[in-house]
């Protein structure tokens, strides 16, 4: 998807571990606020491409988001990575004070629904997964973010956990901010996205709306052929 509204821009954005590529040139052009499913099987790229979009990997290639480069330590981006380690003996206020400070301690965009944070009080290491990730996502979710980067972000949620979740991603989105999230589990993310990218052996092997990305894991074997069977319709 190109255009001149495109709003986040990517180009040649490729990461080696010695002789294995692990992402391969990527280009993107993504449009205003959108939220963008990165689906794909496990080992495909896609924790990479978030990892070298939030500047926490060494990578080749730009990104370039409202016109200026995305640098590490941008306070711009908000990132969640597939497995984030929280110290087990910090208290969960410890923890999201810290994050808030990194975050610049600029006002949330929105306030955590009552519940959705164990009490302040408790150690992490009190917690249960699902417990966890919710302090995770309320970190990574605070202040006012531009480009939010979520790493399977719904995992070890309840379905409770996973409908709160989901409709704070998409309330930043509708807020203005550019929102991609991972996920080898495509139809939880899907359902909410606007657009998706299936990534393949290091590459963009194809991006399209979201509704055809559902169409193509209901009726096709390979995401790929999506774009064969809109092109025939």
């Amino acid at each position: 998807m190109t255009g001149s509204a495109s709003r986040l821009v990517v180009r040649g954005l490729g990461k080696r571990y010695g002789e294995r590529v692990a992402l391969d040139g990527v280009d993107l052009d993504l449009p205003g606020s959108t939220l963008l499913a990165v689906i794909g099987t496990n080992g495909a790229g896609k924790s990479t491409l978030l990892g070298c979009l939030a500047g926490i990997l060494r990578h080749q290639g730009e990104a370039v988001l409202d016109g200026r480069p995305v640098r590490p330590g941008d306070g711009r981006v908000a990132y969640l990575p597939q497995r984030l380690r929280l110290p087990a003996t910090a208290t969960i206020a410890d923890v999201l004070s810290l994050l808030r400070a990194l975050a610049g301690g600029a006002p949330d965009r929105f306030p955590l629904p009552e519940g959705f944070v164990p009490d302040g009080g408790r150690r992490i290491g009190e917690l249960s997964g699902g417990q966890a990730q919710r302090v995770a996502l309320a970190g990574v979710l605070m202040g006012a973010p531009d480009l939010i980067l979520l790493d399977e972000p719904l995992a070890n949620l309840d379905d409770a956990g996973r409908a709160i979740a989901t409709a704070l991603v998409r309330a930043h989105r509708d807020a203005g901010a550019m929102v991609l999230v991972a996920s080898p589990a495509a139809l939880d993310i899907l359902t909410a996205a606007d657009l998706a990218i299936r990534v393949a052996d290091g590459r963009a092997a194809w991006l399209g709306p979201a509704a055809a990305a559902i169409a193509g894991l209901d009726r096709l074997d390979s995401v790929d052929r999506i774009a064969e069977s809109e092109g025939a319709a």
